[in-house]
């Protein structure tokens, strides 16, 4: 069996930037708003979904039916004995590609790495035969390649770009030092994957002692602990942002208008 498709097929370089766009990587631990941001981002929204129900926010499905938003589930039900995700996820991007889409929306989004790296190293295993088994180290080789392909392609399109992924703590057992770290199958993309980006925001959250409530923020800036770059907000931005993205879009001094909503059936996964 053949090697799993890259986005080959399609060059994407030749695509004309008509808008200010942004590539964003927005990356936390588990329930610090990451799939929430993605949609304050500029619209209409196409976000493509590998988390299983990470898109099930109450805003989301009205979003969806004022035609701001697609929510492309699909992939959402990958498994390891029976993998299809990294087929229909590419397969839809050359559809949405063929069909101009990409020029129609404010904002295309990965939610999130950490599921498509699973889905492309089930696809790796797949091509070479050994569906449901170990991975071997070169499989993460080809992991990697593969990934760092698709963010090329991405972060190459005419509109704003987001990617979500989730991060790891560990400890360095000789100096005590906590080092934190992308969570994907393909190792060394999680390392270089920031530079794709403009933009790479840390999601996290902290109590409100007025309200008690739980206050959302983003950091934007590097610390002890966390990198994080901003080069629309440089000198503009605070250490930690609310997290909207239109609102730092402003704050930054870009367009900040969205683009008029999608016509037709909102369940429909194709722009029109």
């Amino acid at each position: 069996m053949s090697a799993p498709s890259i986005l080959s097929s399609q060059r994407l370089d030749s695509m004309q930037h008509q808008q200010k766009k942004v590539n964003t990587l927005l990356y936390g631990y588990s329930g610090t708003g990451k799939t929430h941001t993605i949609y304050t981002a500029r619209q209409p929204i196409y976000c493509q979904s590998f988390d299983p129900g990470g898109s099930n926010l109450r805003h989301v499905a009205k979003m969806v039916s004022e035609g701001k938003a697609i929510v492309n589930r699909d992939c959402e039900n990958e498994t390891a004995e029976n993998p299809c995700a990294f087929e229909l996820f590419n397969k839809n991007f050359i559809e949405l590609y063929r069909a101009k889409a990409f020029d129609h929306i404010g904002t295309y989004a990965i939610d999130s790495l950490t599921f498509l790296s699973d889905a492309v190293m089930n696809a790796v295993l797949k091509s070479h035969g050994r569906t449901f088994s170990n991975p071997q180290i070169q499989d993460y080789g080809e992991v990697s390649s593969i990934l760092k392909e698709i963010m090329l392609k991405c972060t190459n399109l005419p509109c704003d770009f987001i990617l979500t992924g989730h991060i790891t703590t560990e400890k360095d057992e000789v100096n005590l030092d906590i080092t934190t770290s992308l969570i994907s199958q393909g190792k060394k993309i999680a390392v270089k994957l920031p530079s794709y980006f403009d933009e790479y925001y840390v999601t996290g959250t902290s109590k409100n002692k007025q309200t008690g409530k739980t206050d959302y923020q983003v950091l934007t800036q590097p610390d002890r602990r966390y990198m994080a770059r901003t080069r629309i907000g440089s000198g503009v931005f605070e250490p930690y942002e609310t997290p909207d993205l239109m609102a730092l879009r402003r704050k930054a001094g870009l367009p900040s208008t969205h683009l008029p909503p999608i016509t037709g059936d909102p369940n429909d996964k194709k722009l029109t």
